[in-house]
């Protein structure tokens, strides 16, 4: 940051929130499970205790629930929605508009 820069003017806003910097690209899931099993080790001997007395444990084993909750398909995100095309280059006043919008679903509010 210079000098003049102001600390309070925000970043210009981009177009990919999954860009990442030149020459870094994603790892696939598969490759990245597998160099997970291949560098991991078990660090002390597994046992089994109540829930209650896990803090600060690593589980040994997956933990399955016995059934879902909520009870029925839903993805709950808190967060804020920004259309690039609306806006301009240079500092941005974004107004919060409370809503709720169903995942897939267009803000049913504009």
């Amino acid at each position: 940051m210079t000098d003049n820069a102001d600390p309070l003017s925000p970043p210009p806003l981009k177009n990919d929130c999954f860009a990442l910097p030149p020459g870094v690209n994603w790892t696939p899931v598969n490759e990245a499970l597998d160099l997970l099993k291949a560098r991991l080790s078990v660090v002390v001997q597994a046992e089994n205790l109540p829930v209650q007395d896990t803090l600060g444990r690593i589980l040994a084993a997956p933990v399955v629930a016995p059934r879902s909750n909520p009870p029925h398909p839903n993805s709950a995100v808190d967060g804020y929605a920004v259309s690039g095309e609306a806006i301009g280059s240079g500092a941005q006043v974004v107004p919060l508009v409370d809503g709720r919008a169903a995942a897939g679903q267009p803000y049913p509010h504009e």
